[in-house]
């Protein structure tokens, strides 16, 4: 069974998510390459997501088949689907399987979060950069200069 590998790391992202606002040129530079690094990790994220609901799906049908066999090889009767898949969602594979699809989810939705995150630095990016022309604007016109 394949573990999800951890892919987030938050304190690098507070580093990225800061504004230093005395360099907002360079700070609207780096964001593309923030955002792709995150949209990245985001498509890695989601790949571990589909790949560990495939081996839960494939290790429900394994335990449903083994659980067939045996119930035929004994001569039962087959219990009801519910309570077959009763027994199935309580056998130790599947609860760790469906635990690490769990853990895939959620470090796939913090980092969706986090290139959300990343959207709202770039709005206040624009925004503050709109500010700093706006002020060199007023500045200039105040100083008897042509803008």
């Amino acid at each position: 069974m394949s573990k999800v590998k951890e892919l987030f790391n938050a304190e690098l992202f507070m580093e990225h998510v800061q504004i230093n606002q005395a360099d907002i040129g360079s700070e609207l530079m780096k964001q593309p390459a923030i955002v792709s690094y995150y949209g990245s990790l985001h498509a890695k994220a989601k790949h571990q997501v589909d790949l560990h609901s495939q081996i839960l799906a494939n290790l429900k049908a394994e335990k449903f088949t083994q659980l067939r066999e045996k119930y035929a090889q004994d001569g039962l009767k087959l219990p009801t689907l519910s309570a077959i898949e009763a027994i199935i969602l309580s056998d130790k594979e599947v609860v760790t399987a469906s635990k690490t699809l769990v853990s895939a989810k959620y470090q796939e939705s913090e980092l969706k979060n986090a290139l959300e995150a990343l959207r709202h630095k770039k709005d206040c990016l624009v925004q503050l950069s709109a500010n700093a022309r706006q002020e060199m604007s007023s500045f200039n016109y105040s100083h008897g200069e042509k803008t």
